[in-house]
């Protein structure tokens, strides 16, 4: 078993896809109220489940992998290569 750090944005799942996703669906959307704001996060969030969960768990599961290659070290981008 490996220690966990108390936090660390490398090992954060929703940081890592989920957020980015939902920002690409929203992005340049106006609302007027904030049920307009739950309605376009609820079908985001929808499509999300249909289409972007399995390619959500395959990229933090190479995240992850490229994170213990670097043994915590800092690397942009996910360039740390995996063996």
């Amino acid at each position: 078993m490996l220690p966990h750090p108390s936090y660390s944005p490398d090992l954060v799942p929703w940081d890592f896809y989920f957020f980015q996703s939902m920002k690409k669906h929203l992005q340049g959307c106006c609302f007027v109220s904030s049920d307009e704001v739950k309605a376009a996060s609820h079908e985001a969030l929808r499509e999300f489940a249909n289409n972007g969960f399995q390619l959500c768990l395959q990229k933090l599961y190479e995240h992850w992998q490229r994170c213990i290659v670097a043994q915590g070290d800092y690397f942009k981008g996910g360039y740390a290569s995996v063996l």
